[in-house]
């Protein structure tokens, strides 16, 4: 009962965020939800805080709201709770599909603010990634490959080798291979 109650209000909160009404409170309250031991509302909170489509309604949060994505996905990738784990596997594929999302509005300032949390899940972070691209649909594959594109474009656009760029576009690269291999 009390699993229903949260998902709705998810739903709730997703539908206000586009609306910039509350926006940082509504972040703070989806943030925490991301913390619950019940895989189905962080599914839910990964999903509402993932719905908007420009960088600029994410604001500040943007870079917030990555890296606690990043820390759900490693802890989600080493609890084993027997209860929950039909929903891992999902949950797994929704934070890995809203770590796309979020990188296909990434600026160039925002690839330095992610290194380090890039760099310290990189292990966790191309097997979520392989994983998730073996499961994707073919109706989901567009956000992956605007990922990879929007990172290959801000590559090019600072001249620069930052390994960031290159660690992020493997990572994303991972899901992209897995999907092709599903056919083979």
């Amino acid at each position: 009962m009390m699993t229903g109650l949260i998902q709705e209000s998810c739903e709730v909160l997703k539908s206000a965020l586009s609306s910039n009404f509350m926006k940082e409170d509504i972040f703070d309250c989806l943030l925490n939800v991301l913390k619950s031991p019940n895989f189905k509302v962080r599914i839910s909170a990964a999903q509402a805080l993932t719905t908007l489509t420009s960088r600029e309604q994410y604001g500040e949060h943007l870079i917030i709201i990555w890296q606690n994505l990043i820390s759900t996905l490693l802890s989600t990738s080493s609890d084993v709770n027997f209860k929950e784990m039909k929903h891992q596997e999902n949950l797994l594929d929704q934070l890995c599909y809203s770590l796309c999302h979020l990188a296909s509005l990434l600026t160039l300032e925002d690839i330095l603010k992610i290194n380090s949390s890039i760099n310290n899940s990189q292990e966790v972070l191309l097997i979520s990634m392989w994983k998730f691209g073996s499961r994707l649909c073919k109706e989901k594959d567009s956000v992956l490959h605007t990922a990879i594109d929007k990172i290959n474009s801000l590559k090019i656009t600072s001249n620069d080798s930052e390994q960031t760029f290159i660690v992020l576009l493997d990572i994303l690269n991972q899901a992209s291979i897995a999907f092709y291999n599903q056919d083979n």
